[in-house]
């Protein structure tokens, strides 16, 4: 995906074995959390186009590569067991490993460049939505948020976040929904990074994940913005609910000001609502969201 980075290994697991080491093989990666298998996730998505690699510096790249090569013509769906150029917002340069989720959902709207903008800090909510509805059909997780625009947490802890890039394609819009998810492995990241240290699933759970069956639950629901797109952004009510310190006073940065107030929630263009100490309520489409 275009949100995680990999951590670059020497690995004899992801080589070509012989019938005789395949049992050897599955059985390793299983007990590292390594689970992701192209055959389980063909069947189980299909008859969306997977495309799967082993290493690729960006899915989300990927994806919007292909729309301006030409090569784009349905919807799909680009898994990378190792990524090793991703990025988040403000090109942060993220670290996965192997047993984590690095993907990116790939579809078509009708509607051009310019248009589709209105939408998108809506659709970053949403996207994140699908993906902690999908999160909790696998694991009851009611501490799980969204940290506005685009992170999920667990535990005050960082669990993922998404990337949503789009590109022209003749009178239409390619959209790329990425997601970096710490599902099997945790990360770490570097000094002054974020204030929130990572976490994984497997670390709340006490069991790994199977990685087929949430990429197919996350797929499934982000279908719903590919097959109804403007009704999916338009059904807006109860999302508020799903945030990190809902009613809190929490910071936000935009550009170089820093305000402060109490969250109230989302706005129907999926910006952030915040109540400043003099009672005036401020919207903000862009920045970033901290506790104090």
């Amino acid at each position: 995906m275009s949100l995680w980075n990999c951590i670059h290994i020497e690995s004899p697991f992801y080589k070509k074995l012989t019938t005789d080491q395949a049992y050897c093989e599955e059985t390793t990666l299983q007990e590292s959390g390594d689970n992701l298998s192209e055959l389980k996730l063909r069947d189980r998505i299909s008859p969306l186009s997977l495309k799967f690699f082993e290493t690729l510096p960006s899915t989300n790249r990927y994806v919007l590569d292909e729309v301006r090569q030409g090569n784009f013509h349905d919807s799909v769906v680009v898994l990378a067991r190792l990524q090793t150029a991703g990025r988040g917002r403000r090109e942060k340069q993220w670290e996965s490993a192997a047993g984590n989720l690095a993907m990116t959902y790939g579809f078509s709207v009708d509607l051009s460049l310019s248009s589709i903008g209105d939408f998108l800090p809506r659709l970053a909510i949403v996207a994140a939505t699908k993906v902690v509805e999908a999160i909790q059909s696998v694991a009851n997780l009611p501490q799980l948020k969204i940290k506005w625009p685009n992170d999920l947490v667990l535990n005050e802890r960082k669990l993922g976040g998404l990337l949503i890039e789009t590109t022209p394609l003749e009178q239409s819009t390619v959209v790329a929904i990425g997601l970096g998810l710490n599902v099997n492995k945790a990360i770490t990241l570097p000094p002054g990074f974020d204030q929130l240290p990572p976490v994984s699933l497997t670390e709340v759970l006490g069991h790994p994940t199977d990685l087929n069956g949430l990429v197919a639950a996350i797929v499934g629901r982000w279908q719903e913005l590919d097959h109804t797109f403007e009704t999916c952004l338009n059904s807006f009510d109860g999302l508020t609910a799903g945030l990190w310190r809902l009613g809190e006073t929490m910071l936000v940065f935009e550009g170089a000001d820093q305000y402060q107030g109490q969250l109230l929630g989302l706005n129907r263009l999926g910006g952030l609502d915040l109540s400043l100490a003099n009672g005036v309520v401020k919207s903000f489409t862009t920045g970033t969201l901290r506790a104090i």
